[in-house]
Protein backbone atom coordinates (compact mmCIF):
# COMPACT_ATOMS: atom_id res chain seq x y z
CA UNK A 1 0.00 0.00 0.00
CA UNK A 2 3.05 2.46 1.06
CA UNK A 3 4.30 2.18 -2.71
CA UNK A 4 0.80 2.83 -4.18
CA UNK A 5 1.28 6.12 -2.27
CA UNK A 6 4.52 6.56 -3.78
CA UNK A 7 3.60 5.53 -7.04
CA UNK A 8 0.20 8.11 -7.20
CA UNK A 9 2.43 10.82 -5.78
CA UNK A 10 4.99 10.31 -8.43
CA UNK A 11 1.90 10.32 -11.61
CA UNK A 12 0.51 13.11 -9.72
CA UNK A 13 3.58 15.33 -9.99
CA UNK A 14 4.63 14.03 -13.12
CA UNK A 15 1.06 15.16 -14.50
CA UNK A 16 0.51 18.43 -12.41
CA UNK A 17 -2.09 17.79 -10.52
CA UNK A 18 -3.98 14.91 -9.26
CA UNK A 19 -4.82 12.85 -11.82
CA UNK A 20 -4.57 9.33 -9.53
CA UNK A 21 -5.02 8.40 -6.13
CA UNK A 22 -3.41 5.34 -4.43
CA UNK A 23 -6.33 3.18 -4.17
CA UNK A 24 -6.96 3.42 -7.42
CA UNK A 25 -3.52 1.99 -8.31
CA UNK A 26 -4.37 -0.66 -6.00
CA UNK A 27 -7.75 -1.14 -5.11
CA UNK A 28 -9.76 -3.72 -2.71
CA UNK A 29 -8.33 -2.12 0.50
CA UNK A 30 -10.76 -0.76 3.37
CA UNK A 31 -10.44 3.41 4.33
CA UNK A 32 -9.28 1.98 7.64
CA UNK A 33 -6.24 0.42 6.30
CA UNK A 34 -5.38 3.46 3.33
CA UNK A 35 -5.85 5.88 6.67
CA UNK A 36 -3.52 3.58 8.81
CA UNK A 37 -0.87 3.93 5.56
CA UNK A 38 -1.07 7.59 5.50
CA UNK A 39 -0.36 7.41 9.13
CA UNK A 40 2.52 5.21 8.53
CA UNK A 41 4.03 7.21 6.14
CA UNK A 42 3.19 10.60 8.21
CA UNK A 43 5.40 8.93 10.92
CA UNK A 44 8.27 8.03 8.97
CA UNK A 45 10.57 11.38 9.23
CA UNK A 46 10.64 10.94 12.70
CA UNK A 47 11.41 7.13 12.51
CA UNK A 48 14.02 7.89 9.93
CA UNK A 49 15.47 10.66 12.61
CA UNK A 50 15.19 8.22 16.00
CA UNK A 51 16.93 5.67 13.65
CA UNK A 52 19.81 8.38 12.88
CA UNK A 53 20.23 9.05 16.62
CA UNK A 54 20.62 5.80 17.86
CA UNK A 55 23.31 4.98 15.49
CA UNK A 56 24.94 8.05 16.43
CA UNK A 57 25.09 6.99 19.51
CA UNK A 58 26.37 3.24 18.65
CA UNK A 59 29.26 5.31 16.57
CA UNK A 60 30.31 7.70 19.39
CA UNK A 61 30.50 4.43 21.62
CA UNK A 62 32.38 2.74 19.01
CA UNK A 63 34.61 5.79 18.60
CA UNK A 64 35.11 5.87 22.44
CA UNK A 65 36.36 2.82 22.74
CA UNK A 66 39.90 2.40 22.12
CA UNK A 67 39.75 -1.77 21.71
CA UNK A 68 37.11 -1.35 19.47
CA UNK A 69 39.27 -0.88 16.62
CA UNK A 70 41.17 -4.25 17.02
CA UNK A 71 38.44 -5.67 18.01
CA UNK A 72 36.36 -5.05 14.81
CA UNK A 73 39.16 -5.97 12.58
CA UNK A 74 39.24 -10.00 14.31
CA UNK A 75 37.64 -12.47 12.61
CA UNK A 76 35.49 -15.18 14.34
CA UNK A 77 35.76 -18.29 13.07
Amino acid sequence: MLIAYFMAQHINQQSGGAVVAPWEIEPGHTLDEWAEAALALSRAPSLKARQSAVEKVFENVRKGNKHYSALSKRRIH
